[in-house]
Protein backbone atom coordinates (compact mmCIF):
# COMPACT_ATOMS: atom_id res chain seq x y z
CA UNK A 1 0.00 0.00 0.00
CA UNK A 2 2.13 3.09 -1.69
CA UNK A 3 1.05 6.55 -0.36
CA UNK A 4 3.26 9.22 -2.00
CA UNK A 5 4.35 11.51 1.60
CA UNK A 6 5.62 14.30 2.44
CA UNK A 7 5.03 14.40 6.10
CA UNK A 8 4.78 11.73 8.71
CA UNK A 9 4.21 12.40 12.37
CA UNK A 10 3.87 9.52 15.23
CA UNK A 11 1.58 10.23 18.30
CA UNK A 12 -0.76 8.86 20.39
CA UNK A 13 -3.74 6.54 19.63
CA UNK A 14 -5.51 6.99 22.93
CA UNK A 15 -5.18 10.69 22.87
CA UNK A 16 -6.39 10.56 18.93
CA UNK A 17 -9.27 8.88 19.99
CA UNK A 18 -10.19 11.55 22.88
CA UNK A 19 -9.88 14.14 20.29
CA UNK A 20 -11.55 13.05 17.44
CA UNK A 21 -14.67 11.60 20.18
CA UNK A 22 -15.56 15.44 20.51
CA UNK A 23 -14.50 16.59 16.88
CA UNK A 24 -17.03 13.84 15.44
CA UNK A 25 -20.01 14.97 17.52
CA UNK A 26 -19.49 18.42 16.13
CA UNK A 27 -19.87 17.38 12.61
CA UNK A 28 -23.44 16.78 11.08
CA UNK A 29 -23.71 13.37 9.29
CA UNK A 30 -25.50 15.26 6.43
CA UNK A 31 -22.82 18.14 4.68
CA UNK A 32 -23.55 19.97 1.66
CA UNK A 33 -19.90 20.92 1.94
CA UNK A 34 -17.36 17.95 1.30
CA UNK A 35 -15.03 19.35 3.33
CA UNK A 36 -17.29 20.30 6.19
CA UNK A 37 -16.74 15.89 6.57
CA UNK A 38 -13.54 16.15 7.56
CA UNK A 39 -11.50 16.78 10.25
CA UNK A 40 -8.23 19.19 9.53
CA UNK A 41 -5.00 18.33 10.89
CA UNK A 42 -2.42 20.91 11.54
CA UNK A 43 0.80 20.15 12.38
CA UNK A 44 2.72 22.99 14.30
CA UNK A 45 5.55 23.32 16.69
CA UNK A 46 5.56 20.25 17.75
CA UNK A 47 1.69 19.68 18.61
CA UNK A 48 -0.97 18.41 16.09
CA UNK A 49 -4.35 20.51 16.01
CA UNK A 50 -7.06 18.63 14.98
CA UNK A 51 -10.06 21.12 13.99
CA UNK A 52 -13.72 20.15 13.22
CA UNK A 53 -17.05 22.30 12.35
CA UNK A 54 -19.98 22.65 11.34
CA UNK A 55 -20.41 26.22 10.63
CA UNK A 56 -22.10 26.97 13.79
CA UNK A 57 -19.68 25.12 16.23
CA UNK A 58 -15.99 25.21 15.63
CA UNK A 59 -14.06 22.30 18.12
CA UNK A 60 -10.31 21.97 18.25
CA UNK A 61 -7.70 20.67 20.24
CA UNK A 62 -4.30 19.66 20.51
CA UNK A 63 -1.65 16.24 20.63
CA UNK A 64 1.64 16.62 21.69
CA UNK A 65 3.63 14.62 19.06
CA UNK A 66 6.57 11.64 19.54
CA UNK A 67 8.69 14.17 17.43
CA UNK A 68 8.67 17.20 18.18
CA UNK A 69 10.97 18.71 15.81
CA UNK A 70 8.21 17.84 13.23
CA UNK A 71 7.85 20.17 10.28
CA UNK A 72 4.80 22.69 9.90
CA UNK A 73 1.94 20.78 7.45
CA UNK A 74 -1.69 20.23 6.93
CA UNK A 75 -4.09 18.20 5.42
CA UNK A 76 -7.90 17.08 6.15
CA UNK A 77 -9.22 13.68 6.68
CA UNK A 78 -12.28 11.83 6.28
CA UNK A 79 -13.06 12.37 10.54
CA UNK A 80 -15.68 9.82 10.67
CA UNK A 81 -13.38 7.07 9.20
CA UNK A 82 -10.35 8.16 10.71
CA UNK A 83 -12.59 8.16 14.65
CA UNK A 84 -13.34 4.51 13.50
CA UNK A 85 -9.92 3.46 12.33
CA UNK A 86 -8.07 4.84 15.44
CA UNK A 87 -10.72 3.96 18.36
CA UNK A 88 -10.10 0.28 16.37
CA UNK A 89 -6.63 -0.14 17.01
CA UNK A 90 -5.16 -1.17 20.16
CA UNK A 91 -5.28 0.49 23.69
CA UNK A 92 -1.94 2.36 23.85
CA UNK A 93 -0.75 1.73 20.69
CA UNK A 94 1.59 4.58 18.95
CA UNK A 95 0.64 5.14 15.47
CA UNK A 96 2.06 7.03 12.20
CA UNK A 97 -0.01 9.47 9.92
CA UNK A 98 1.80 10.21 7.19
CA UNK A 99 -0.03 11.95 3.49
CA UNK A 100 0.95 13.39 0.54
CA UNK A 101 -1.45 15.96 -1.78
CA UNK A 102 -4.31 13.32 -2.55
CA UNK A 103 -3.87 10.61 0.35
CA UNK A 104 -2.70 9.91 3.99
CA UNK A 105 -2.03 6.39 5.86
CA UNK A 106 -2.31 5.50 8.94
CA UNK A 107 0.27 2.81 10.55
CA UNK A 108 0.26 1.52 13.96
CA UNK A 109 2.20 -2.33 14.68
CA UNK A 110 1.18 -4.17 10.99
CA UNK A 111 -1.71 -2.75 10.00
CA UNK A 112 -2.03 0.03 7.10
CA UNK A 113 -4.93 2.36 6.07
CA UNK A 114 -4.91 4.40 3.17
CA UNK A 115 -7.69 7.38 3.16
CA UNK A 116 -7.99 10.22 0.65
CA UNK A 117 -7.65 13.67 1.71
CA UNK A 118 -9.31 17.32 0.34
CA UNK A 119 -6.44 20.14 0.51
CA UNK A 120 -6.67 22.26 3.80
CA UNK A 121 -6.58 25.76 2.01
CA UNK A 122 -10.45 24.45 0.93
CA UNK A 123 -11.44 24.06 4.84
CA UNK A 124 -13.56 27.09 6.24
CA UNK A 125 -11.67 29.83 8.09
CA UNK A 126 -12.71 30.55 11.68
CA UNK A 127 -12.54 34.58 12.19
CA UNK A 128 -11.92 36.05 15.95
CA UNK A 129 -14.52 38.62 16.80
CA UNK A 130 -13.86 41.13 19.24
CA UNK A 131 -14.84 39.91 22.70
CA UNK A 132 -16.67 42.01 24.96
CA UNK A 133 -15.68 39.92 27.91
CA UNK A 134 -13.10 37.14 28.89
CA UNK A 135 -13.52 35.40 32.50
CA UNK A 136 -12.42 32.41 33.90
CA UNK A 137 -14.45 29.98 35.50
CA UNK A 138 -14.85 26.59 37.30
CA UNK A 139 -14.97 24.26 34.74
CA UNK A 140 -18.26 22.03 37.09
CA UNK A 141 -19.42 25.36 37.92
CA UNK A 142 -20.27 26.53 34.57
CA UNK A 143 -21.20 22.54 33.49
CA UNK A 144 -23.60 23.08 35.86
CA UNK A 145 -24.92 25.76 34.66
CA UNK A 146 -25.91 24.69 31.58
CA UNK A 147 -26.68 21.11 32.67
CA UNK A 148 -29.49 22.26 34.98
CA UNK A 149 -31.18 24.19 31.99
CA UNK A 150 -30.77 21.53 29.17
CA UNK A 151 -33.59 19.60 29.49
CA UNK A 152 -36.24 22.86 29.19
CA UNK A 153 -34.56 24.15 26.08
CA UNK A 154 -36.69 24.15 22.84
CA UNK A 155 -36.66 22.65 19.70
CA UNK A 156 -39.16 24.35 17.84
CA UNK A 157 -38.31 26.30 14.42
CA UNK A 158 -40.75 28.91 14.91
CA UNK A 159 -39.55 30.46 18.43
CA UNK A 160 -35.99 29.90 17.50
CA UNK A 161 -34.68 32.20 20.28
CA UNK A 162 -35.71 29.55 22.42
CA UNK A 163 -33.62 26.73 21.26
CA UNK A 164 -30.92 26.91 23.62
CA UNK A 165 -29.77 28.91 26.94
CA UNK A 166 -29.83 32.20 28.04
CA UNK A 167 -26.69 33.03 29.74
CA UNK A 168 -26.58 36.28 31.40
CA UNK A 169 -25.10 38.65 34.30
CA UNK A 170 -27.56 40.36 36.89
CA UNK A 171 -27.46 42.11 39.97
CA UNK A 172 -29.48 41.22 42.56
CA UNK A 173 -31.33 43.73 45.63
CA UNK A 174 -27.88 43.18 47.55
CA UNK A 175 -26.40 44.13 44.99
CA UNK A 176 -23.88 41.43 44.96
CA UNK A 177 -23.54 39.98 40.35
CA UNK A 178 -24.28 36.42 39.52
CA UNK A 179 -23.82 34.72 36.59
CA UNK A 180 -27.28 33.28 35.05
CA UNK A 181 -28.80 30.79 32.97
CA UNK A 182 -32.56 30.34 31.78
CA UNK A 183 -33.75 27.99 29.13
CA UNK A 184 -37.90 27.61 28.25
CA UNK A 185 -40.04 26.10 25.97
CA UNK A 186 -43.34 27.33 26.99
CA UNK A 187 -44.15 24.56 29.52
CA UNK A 188 -41.55 24.32 31.64
CA UNK A 189 -38.44 26.86 32.78
CA UNK A 190 -35.39 26.36 34.63
CA UNK A 191 -33.23 28.94 36.22
CA UNK A 192 -29.72 28.54 37.72
CA UNK A 193 -27.87 30.90 39.32
CA UNK A 194 -24.18 31.24 40.66
CA UNK A 195 -22.31 34.01 41.88
CA UNK A 196 -20.63 35.63 39.08
CA UNK A 197 -16.82 35.41 38.43
CA UNK A 198 -14.68 38.36 37.85
CA UNK A 199 -14.48 39.88 34.32
CA UNK A 200 -18.19 38.30 33.66
CA UNK A 201 -19.81 41.60 34.33
CA UNK A 202 -18.88 43.04 30.87
CA UNK A 203 -20.50 40.27 28.84
CA UNK A 204 -24.00 40.89 27.01
CA UNK A 205 -26.92 38.46 27.72
CA UNK A 206 -26.50 36.18 25.05
CA UNK A 207 -28.79 32.80 23.83
CA UNK A 208 -26.34 29.97 23.60
CA UNK A 209 -27.90 26.99 20.83
CA UNK A 210 -28.81 23.75 22.03
CA UNK A 211 -26.36 21.50 20.44
CA UNK A 212 -23.19 24.04 21.62
CA UNK A 213 -24.91 23.93 25.02
CA UNK A 214 -24.64 19.73 25.07
CA UNK A 215 -21.11 19.83 23.58
CA UNK A 216 -20.21 22.11 26.74
CA UNK A 217 -21.55 19.80 28.84
CA UNK A 218 -19.82 16.96 27.09
CA UNK A 219 -16.61 19.09 27.11
CA UNK A 220 -16.51 20.17 31.13
CA UNK A 221 -17.71 16.91 31.88
CA UNK A 222 -15.25 15.06 34.86
CA UNK A 223 -12.96 18.17 34.69
CA UNK A 224 -12.05 20.40 37.55
CA UNK A 225 -9.92 23.42 37.80
CA UNK A 226 -11.14 26.49 35.78
CA UNK A 227 -11.78 27.22 32.59
CA UNK A 228 -11.93 30.09 29.83
CA UNK A 229 -15.06 32.04 28.94
CA UNK A 230 -15.10 35.01 25.86
CA UNK A 231 -18.07 36.54 24.58
CA UNK A 232 -18.85 38.65 21.82
CA UNK A 233 -22.61 39.70 20.34
CA UNK A 234 -22.12 36.75 18.20
CA UNK A 235 -20.31 34.05 19.09
CA UNK A 236 -18.78 32.21 22.73
CA UNK A 237 -15.73 30.78 23.40
CA UNK A 238 -14.83 27.91 26.21
CA UNK A 239 -11.54 26.66 26.74
CA UNK A 240 -10.77 24.04 28.33
CA UNK A 241 -6.77 22.44 28.55
CA UNK A 242 -6.02 21.93 25.18
CA UNK A 243 -9.59 21.52 23.77
CA UNK A 244 -11.42 25.24 22.68
CA UNK A 245 -15.38 25.08 21.63
CA UNK A 246 -16.32 28.40 19.69
CA UNK A 247 -19.93 28.15 18.72
CA UNK A 248 -22.20 31.13 17.41
CA UNK A 249 -24.83 32.42 19.11
CA UNK A 250 -28.62 33.01 18.58
CA UNK A 251 -29.54 36.14 16.78
CA UNK A 252 -32.74 37.89 18.70
CA UNK A 253 -34.55 38.14 21.99
CA UNK A 254 -35.10 36.10 24.70
CA UNK A 255 -38.37 37.17 26.44
CA UNK A 256 -38.86 38.42 29.61
CA UNK A 257 -38.58 34.92 31.25
CA UNK A 258 -38.97 36.67 35.15
CA UNK A 259 -42.85 38.07 34.23
CA UNK A 260 -43.63 33.72 34.57
CA UNK A 261 -42.13 32.87 37.71
CA UNK A 262 -44.71 33.60 40.34
CA UNK A 263 -43.96 35.38 42.96
CA UNK A 264 -45.20 33.50 46.26
CA UNK A 265 -48.02 31.64 46.60
CA UNK A 266 -50.40 30.69 48.98
CA UNK A 267 -49.39 26.88 49.14
CA UNK A 268 -46.22 25.13 49.43
CA UNK A 269 -45.02 21.64 50.30
CA UNK A 270 -41.77 20.15 50.86
CA UNK A 271 -41.27 16.07 50.13
CA UNK A 272 -38.20 13.76 49.61
CA UNK A 273 -37.59 14.16 46.34
CA UNK A 274 -37.08 9.96 45.47
CA UNK A 275 -39.83 9.30 46.68
CA UNK A 276 -41.67 11.75 44.96
CA UNK A 277 -40.23 10.81 41.58
CA UNK A 278 -40.10 7.17 41.98
CA UNK A 279 -44.46 7.56 42.92
CA UNK A 280 -44.53 9.60 39.92
CA UNK A 281 -42.76 7.36 37.50
CA UNK A 282 -44.88 4.04 39.22
CA UNK A 283 -48.27 5.73 38.53
CA UNK A 284 -47.89 7.31 35.05
CA UNK A 285 -47.55 3.72 33.72
CA UNK A 286 -50.67 3.10 33.24
CA UNK A 287 -51.19 6.27 31.83
CA UNK A 288 -49.59 4.92 28.41
CA UNK A 289 -48.78 8.01 26.85
CA UNK A 290 -45.63 10.04 27.90
CA UNK A 291 -47.43 13.31 28.20
CA UNK A 292 -50.40 12.11 30.32
CA UNK A 293 -50.99 14.42 33.13
CA UNK A 294 -50.69 13.10 36.73
CA UNK A 295 -52.82 14.84 39.41
CA UNK A 296 -51.83 15.87 42.34
CA UNK A 297 -53.84 16.23 45.19
CA UNK A 298 -51.65 18.18 48.35
CA UNK A 299 -53.41 17.75 51.73
CA UNK A 300 -52.21 18.14 55.42
CA UNK A 301 -49.45 15.45 55.41
CA UNK A 302 -49.80 13.41 52.61
CA UNK A 303 -49.59 13.94 48.82
CA UNK A 304 -51.25 12.22 46.73
CA UNK A 305 -50.67 11.14 43.04
CA UNK A 306 -53.25 9.54 40.51
CA UNK A 307 -53.32 8.92 36.91
CA UNK A 308 -56.52 7.89 35.55
CA UNK A 309 -56.77 5.61 31.73
CA UNK A 310 -60.00 4.44 30.05
CA UNK A 311 -58.30 2.48 28.05
CA UNK A 312 -56.05 0.69 30.22
CA UNK A 313 -56.89 1.33 34.49
CA UNK A 314 -55.89 3.62 36.87
CA UNK A 315 -53.27 4.17 39.81
CA UNK A 316 -52.68 6.09 43.36
CA UNK A 317 -50.10 6.39 45.69
CA UNK A 318 -49.57 8.60 48.32
CA UNK A 319 -46.29 9.96 49.64
CA UNK A 320 -45.59 11.90 52.83
CA UNK A 321 -45.15 15.87 52.26
CA UNK A 322 -45.09 19.02 55.16
CA UNK A 323 -47.88 20.43 53.25
CA UNK A 324 -49.42 24.35 53.88
CA UNK A 325 -51.85 25.98 52.66
CA UNK A 326 -55.79 24.70 52.06
CA UNK A 327 -55.83 21.70 49.87
CA UNK A 328 -55.40 21.75 46.47
CA UNK A 329 -55.57 19.63 43.11
CA UNK A 330 -53.28 20.08 40.45
CA UNK A 331 -52.30 18.13 37.03
CA UNK A 332 -48.74 17.98 35.65
CA UNK A 333 -47.38 16.21 32.50
CA UNK A 334 -45.80 13.17 33.62
CA UNK A 335 -42.73 13.64 31.69
CA UNK A 336 -41.98 17.72 32.36
CA UNK A 337 -42.58 17.08 36.30
CA UNK A 338 -40.07 13.91 36.12
CA UNK A 339 -37.57 15.95 34.21
CA UNK A 340 -38.11 18.47 36.58
CA UNK A 341 -37.27 17.13 39.68
CA UNK A 342 -34.22 15.14 38.11
CA UNK A 343 -32.94 18.57 36.91
CA UNK A 344 -33.56 19.97 40.82
CA UNK A 345 -31.66 16.72 42.11
CA UNK A 346 -32.02 17.11 45.90
CA UNK A 347 -32.68 15.21 48.75
CA UNK A 348 -35.56 17.32 49.40
CA UNK A 349 -38.00 19.43 47.02
CA UNK A 350 -39.81 22.46 47.89
CA UNK A 351 -42.45 23.08 45.70
CA UNK A 352 -44.86 26.33 45.63
CA UNK A 353 -48.32 26.81 44.48
CA UNK A 354 -50.87 28.90 43.74
CA UNK A 355 -54.23 27.97 42.69
CA UNK A 356 -55.04 24.76 40.07
CA UNK A 357 -54.34 26.94 36.93
CA UNK A 358 -51.02 28.81 38.08
CA UNK A 359 -48.00 27.26 37.65
CA UNK A 360 -45.36 25.40 40.21
CA UNK A 361 -42.01 26.78 41.27
CA UNK A 362 -39.72 23.47 42.57
CA UNK A 363 -36.57 24.31 43.88
CA UNK A 364 -34.30 22.58 46.51
CA UNK A 365 -35.27 22.72 50.12
CA UNK A 366 -32.11 23.62 51.09
CA UNK A 367 -31.31 26.60 48.58
CA UNK A 368 -33.00 28.49 45.51
CA UNK A 369 -29.84 28.88 43.30
CA UNK A 370 -32.23 26.27 40.62
CA UNK A 371 -35.56 26.89 40.23
CA UNK A 372 -37.98 24.91 38.10
CA UNK A 373 -40.82 26.56 36.79
CA UNK A 374 -43.76 23.80 35.49
CA UNK A 375 -47.40 24.63 33.85
CA UNK A 376 -50.19 22.88 35.03
CA UNK A 377 -52.18 20.51 33.14
CA UNK A 378 -55.87 20.11 32.71
CA UNK A 379 -56.90 17.25 34.47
Amino acid sequence: MAVSVNTRISLSRDAMVSALGLLTRTIERRNTLAILANVLVDVKGGLCRLTASDLDIWATTSIALSDALAPDAATTLPAQMLSDIVRKLPSGAEMDLSWGDKEAQIASGRARYRLNTLPPTDYPSLSEPDWLATFSVGAKALRTLFEKVSFAMSNEEVRYYLNGAFLHTVVDDAGDPHLVAVATDGHRLSKVTMPAPDGSGKMPGVIVPRKAVGEIVRLLDGRDGDIEVSVSDAKLSVTAGPTRLLTKLIEGSFPDYARVIPQGGSRAAVIDADALSAAADRVSTVSGERGKAVRLSFAGTSLKLEVKNPDAGDAEEEVQAEFEGEPLEIGFNARYLAEALRAVAADTIRIQLGDPGSPAVMTSAASADHLVVVMPMRV
